[in-house]
């Protein structure tokens, strides 16, 4: 059973994980039944992957499971934890299983008002302490969790990294209305793909065209993805780009609108300076197109030999390395066919199969025990106490 509960209108990097993961276990012989979590209606973009024969969509409110509720071996949430209704999910499932894609948030609290902050944490380590295994989806996150010192055991522990072909490059696009009203048809541009948190690092995007509009004045920039509402880049990228006519955003791009993009840009710029993964520069490369990054944590481990990357994040780093390939279309293909060559470790395939062992190995464990629930004598013996207290002091 799988907690889907992120499908949403908008489909971001979290929702592409969650759908390839659901069609990679439905396509497995050993897999009988998969059971979709959602709260909401079926988003366009999961239809092809929810109505296969093996996925049944189960309704949940407040993530709550009705009474009926199919049971499962296993209960994986493949996303980052929030306050779970653990008794609840231990009535329809024998395990639970919770993925941490990555501890940005938990590390940077700009991205939640101070109380939000706070309980976010607090959610994270109640996950990982009452799951019955933690998946983290590369080594990188794996070094996280240690270094933050969060109880998890290395028995309940597994490393199994996101697949990278849920994408062929073959897929329907649409040229999206914001570049036609710009009139962007045969503009050449850079992309960045991507919600706009602080550390996606779009101001350094914004920089680096300006440095290489220096030798390229018709190069063009468009920031792809939604609008966070905390830590965000937005204030320093209004003021990098304040009247910028050469940087376009578009806040809601579709999956054919994102097809497009990736398709028709010279490069996709990713100066990202945190991930758990990095699927862009494969999701770029399927439809043939170079990434340019720094080179750092999960994309040094999940794409350690590609020829061209920055060793900073400096935008004059990062422009020399994009001028390298759009002054030469053979280095291009390189830097594609290197990412794709490196992918073919990470399929979707080989995370469902890991993640198949990781249930296996789990339900030949003894469950993790709940505390149990207080006795209502428990709860009323305090009361009694105090208020014997009171008399006395009356």
């Amino acid at each position: 059973m799988i907690d889907a509960s992120c499908l949403g209108p908008v489909e971001n990097g979290t929702q592409v994980q969650t759908l390839a993961l659901i069609d990679a276990l439905a396509q497995r012989d050993d897999v009988r039944w998969v059971g979709v979590a959602l709260a909401g209606p079926i988003p366009r973009y999961a239809e092809k992957v929810l109505v296969r024969p093996k996925v049944e969509v189960l309704r949940v409110e407040a993530l709550r499971f009705p009474p009926g509720s199919p049971k499962a071996d296993v209960l994986h949430r493949p996303f980052q934890p929030s306050r779970l209704p653990w008794r609840n999910w231990r009535g329809v499932a024998d395990r639970i299983v919770l993925t941490i894609q990555d501890l940005i948030a938990y590390d940077i609290g700009a991205y939640y008002v101070p109380a939000e902050w706070l309980a976010y944490r607090d959610n994270i380590l109640a996950g990982v302490s009452m799951s019955d295994g933690v998946v983290v989806i590369s080594h990188d996150v794996a070094e996280s969790l240690h270094q933050e010192r969060l109880p998890v055991v290395e028995e309940r522990l597994f490393v199994i990294e996101n697949g990278t072909d849920h994408l062929t490059g073959l897929e329907e696009d649409e040229f999206p209305a914001e570049l036609h009203e710009r009139g962007w048809a045969a503009r050449p541009f850079l992309v960045v793909l991507g919600a706009n948190y602080s550390h996606k690092n779009r101001d350094l995007a914004i920089r680096t065209l300006r440095i290489l509009r220096e030798q390229r004045p018709d190069l063009g920039l468009v920031l792809a993805g939604v609008a966070v509402p905390e830590g965000s880049s937005r204030v320093i990228e209004a003021v990098e780009s304040f009247g910028a006519e050469e940087v376009i955003t578009i806040p809601d791009v579709t999956s054919e609108e994102r097809n497009w993009l990736l398709r028709h840009a010279e490069i996709c710029l990713y100066p990202t300076a945190a991930e758990g993964f990095g699927l862009v520069p494969f999701e770029a490369a399927r439809f043939g197109t170079p990434t340019v990054f720094a080179r750092f944590g999960p994309l040094a481990e999940v794409l350690p030999d590609v020829p061209y990357a920055a060793e900073s994040w400096d935008p004059a780093a990062l422009a020399a390395v994009c001028e390298e390939l759009l002054g030469d279309p053979q280095r291009s293909r390189d830097q594609v066919e290197a990412t794709l060559k490196a992918g073919t470790r990470y399929t979707w395939e080989a995370t469902a199969e890991g993640l198949v062992a990781a249930y296996r190995r789990l339900i030949a464990e003894p469950p993790r025990v709940l505390p149990a629930k207080p006795a209502k004598s428990d709860k009323q013996a305090p009361r009694k106490a105090a208020d014997r207290t009171a008399r006395t002091k009356e």
